[in-house]
């Protein structure tokens, strides 16, 4: 028989430690907001960074092909400079040797000009194509109209069947997108178990489809993979051996961070 004595003394140990696990996660929760508002301050710093980025190499671009433009027009006035021209012959040709020289030099010019103004052209579209990236990471994950009518219509032609969907505990944007991708499962015949916040212990990015062996994935999981791929979202399959044979899987994982520019 227990004795009460020791019975009260579990009591107040296990009333202690449900104390200490609840402020363990509030602990945790502000840290993610904390983390969060960061990490958001910075994108929106490199978001300006790219602004002005942008805004200097379509200015250079300007210059250098007005620059061509003059150089150019140069040229054709030193032309017909050497059309109009009444010389004697000995005079004409050491004339005729002298503009030649100088439309080598306007046309290497040129050349010089044109390249530069290609390369300024090549800045500006990286340049283009790293703010795109960066406004679309700093963005919240959302099917469009378009996306769901592609994920769902595969879901809903596919194998069908019962599945894990979990999300990054803490973070708000991939629960928001959790809970749209739940909605569009059940829409479409799955039968997907209530969505569930993990703390993943494997640092993962974007959306992630779990499975114990993906040599011999259930049907099922191709079909979601296809329903991502057709929706134009990125997914990764993934292997876990202490899952079991037939189970599934699907975790959305906090958004991929985009390449940081060299400094």
């Amino acid at each position: 028989m227990v004795s009460p004595v020791t019975v009260d003394g579990w009591k107040r140990f296990f009333d202690v430690a449900s104390v200490a696990l609840v402020l363990a996660t509030f602990v945790a929760g502000a840290g993610v907001l904390w983390t969060g508002n960061i990490i958001n301050k910075r994108q929106e710093t490199q978001l300006r960074e790219f602004d002005i980025r942008l805004t200097e190499s379509k200015t250079e671009l300007g210059k250098q092909q007005e620059r061509a433009a003059k150089a150019e027009k140069e040229l054709k006035e030193t032309s017909n400079v050497a059309g109009s021209a009444i010389l004697t012959a000995g005079e004409a040709n050491e004339h005729a040797a002298k503009l030649e020289s100088a439309n080598l030099s306007l046309r290497g010019q040129i050349a010089t000009l044109e390249r530069d103004a290609a390369e300024q052209r090549e800045r500006a579209a990286i340049a283009e194509r790293e703010l795109l990236a960066l406004r679309q990471a700093a963005s919240p994950r959302s099917f469009t109209d378009a996306q769901l009518k592609a994920f769902t219509s595969i879901l809903a032609a596919g194998p069908k069947g019962s599945m894990e969907l979990m999300f990054q505990a803490g973070d708000l944007e991939a629960a928001q997108f959790a809970s749209q991708i739940y909605n569009a499962l059940t829409s479409a015949g799955w039968t997907p178990n209530r969505l569930q916040p993990v703390m993943e212990s494997v640092i993962v990015r974007g959306i992630n489809v779990w499975v114990r062996d993906t040599n011999r994935a259930p049907v099922r999981a191709k079909t979601l993979v296809d329903a991502f791929l057709a929706a134009d979202v990125d997914v990764t399959v993934r292997s876990n051996a202490e899952l079991p044979e037939n189970h599934v899987a699907l975790m959305v994982a906090p958004k991929w961070t985009p390449p940081q520019p060299p400094k």
